[in-house]
Formats: structure tokens, sequence, C-alpha cells
């Protein structure tokens, strides 16, 4: 009973979620927020964040900055990122004073993607949803986004979908992984630990998803209708 919780902490926002999918994907995540959003993920609900260099950028909204749409300002602090780190793309979240203006964060996206030239996601997230929704968003969009038509298939190949540390251990998953692979089959893509962009753009050539949690779902469904790969759900916790 050693290890057993007594207390639990209260679950993980939406934009947490968004994060932990993307962070290994080589992009930056913008949280339009004051400070205190991305406090929380990168302070209590981002273990990686302390292993290695971070991908996540607070833009210091402020309440006046929300309610005057001083969107320059935003893209000028962009621009000065950029200008010390490369992204392969940018995730544009939102947080509760933006939700409470209602942001158009499609339209702030659109013109960020042409004035830096990069891919940019939009994520309505607002801080009062689970991590499950966010995640489950932003491995769609990824889905969508980044993965390519498959120059080859492998029959035994196979696409872990849902795995971020806010549900599975990185300690679970390689044992899975190890599992998986000694079962036959050949891992081409991570959904998000352990693979980066050149991986899930390759996730077509996978003959089949496993989808390791609820926020897996969509994106695996979203990959069986447009390249057919079907996906079984679950984790194996035994020999």
């Amino acid at each position: 009973m050693k290890r057993l919780f007594k207390f639990l902490p209260p679950f993980a926002p939406d934009y947490s979620g968004v994060c932990s999918a993307l962070f290994e994907l080589g992009g930056v995540s913008v949280i339009l927020d004051a400070s205190g959003c991305t406090g929380n993920y990168t302070g209590y609900d981002e273990p990686r964040w302390y292993g290695g260099p971070g991908n996540v950028y607070c833009s210091g909204l402020r309440e006046m900055d929300a309610v005057l749409g001083d969107e320059a300002k935003l893209f000028r602090k962009v621009q000065e990122y950029l200008g010390r780190r490369r992204a392969a793309f940018i995730a544009l979240l939102g947080s509760p004073a933006p939700m409470v203006i209602g942001m158009d964060y499609a339209a702030v996206a659109a013109e960020m993607s042409q004035r830096f030239d990069l891919p940019v996601l939009a994520f309505d997230t607002s801080g009062m949803h689970y991590y499950d929704q966010g995640a489950s968003q932003a491995f769609l969009a990824v889905a969508r986004q980044f993965v390519k038509p498959p120059s080859r298939k492998l029959a035994d190949g196979l696409n872990i979908i849902g795995a971020t540390p806010l549900d599975l251990s990185p300690d679970n998953l390689q044992a899975l992984r190890q599992g998986l692979e000694k079962a036959g089959y050949t891992i081409v893509s991570c959904w998000s630990m352990g693979a980066d962009l050149g991986d899930v753009g390759r996730a077509a050539e996978a003959g089949l998803n496993l989808v390791v949690s609820g926020t897996g779902l969509a994106a695996a469904r979203y990959l069986e209708s447009q390249y057919g790969i079907p996906f079984m759900t679950g984790i194996p916790v035994s020999r």
C-alpha cells in the first residue's frame, strides 16, 4: 500500500493537453495569457520541461491587450522568439482572458502564418475543460496538417497514438514499446513521446494504430478514414 495515492490532484486543463501533445514535435506553443496559465503547465503539468529546452512561450497578454485586440504586440513578441529559436510550426492557444472577449484565434493564426511563413495551428482552449479535450484536438490537428500520403506500406508498422505524460509514465511507455517490438511490430511513430515531426509525417506507412488513451481516438479515426489504417484501443497490462 506504499504507493497508494490518498489525495489526487485536479486534472490538467485543456491548454496543458495541447502543449503536452505537441511538446516533442519541434514547434512552439504560444499561450495567450498573462503568465499564470503558462506557469501552471510548465510548473505542474509537464515533467519533460525540466529535462530539455522548453518550447512553450507566454505572450504576456494583459487585459487591455485582449480587449483592444493589440495583435501587433503579439506578432512582435513571436518574431523576437523566432529570431532566437527555430520552430517547425506555431501553435496558438487560448486562455480565460481571450475567451471572455471572444478572440478570433483562426483569424490571428491565418495572419501569423502568412507573416512568418510557418504552419500555425489555432486551438480555442480556455482552461475551462480538461487536458484530454485539448490533447485530442492537438493530435487531430497534427494528423490533418503533417501526416503525408505514404510512399510505402509496412505490414508490421504500428503507430502508438495518445501517449503523453498526463496519461502514461515514460517507464510504462518504454515497456509497451519493448513488448510490441518483441511481438514483431515496427514502431513507425509514437504520438507524442519519443517521436519527432518527421516520424509523425510517416505515420500513414503503418498498417495499424494502437490508441493508448482517449486523447488519440479522434486522430486514429481520421487516419482510418483518410488512409485506411485500422486501429485498436487499450494498453496491455501483463503478459
